[in-house]
């Protein structure tokens, strides 16, 4: 299951997926307390949607849910455009910057 690179740096291999073993887990574990919410009764479908999105537009997420966003798009937009990628790389080389 594991790749090259992953092969190359197994501690960080190891950090990525406990990581993601971790969000996987949290996922399971919200999805099974939506469901009993939505089966008794307690909450709709609809009420959930509608909380989901102010919970992502609160303060306390809004930072966290931009920048998964922007860095989304800017990872379909490098994808789409190959020269701005190359552009875009050498000048952070170039720069010395690795973000």
């Amino acid at each position: 299951m594991l790749d090259t690179n992953q092969m190359m740096d197994l501690d960080a291999a190891e950090r990525d997926i406990k990581n993601k073993q971790m969000i996987l887990s949290t996922a399971v574990d919200v999805q099974a307390l939506l469901r009993i919410l939505v089966d008794k009764k307690i909450i709709t479908k609809e009420e959930m949607n509608q909380y989901r999105e102010e919970v992502r537009k609160s303060p306390r997420y809004e930072a966290a849910t931009s920048y998964v966003d922007q860095t989304l798009k800017e990872i379909e937009l490098y994808k789409k455009d190959s020269q701005l990628y190359m552009q875009e790389m050498f000048k952070r080389k170039m720069q010395g910057r690795r973000r």
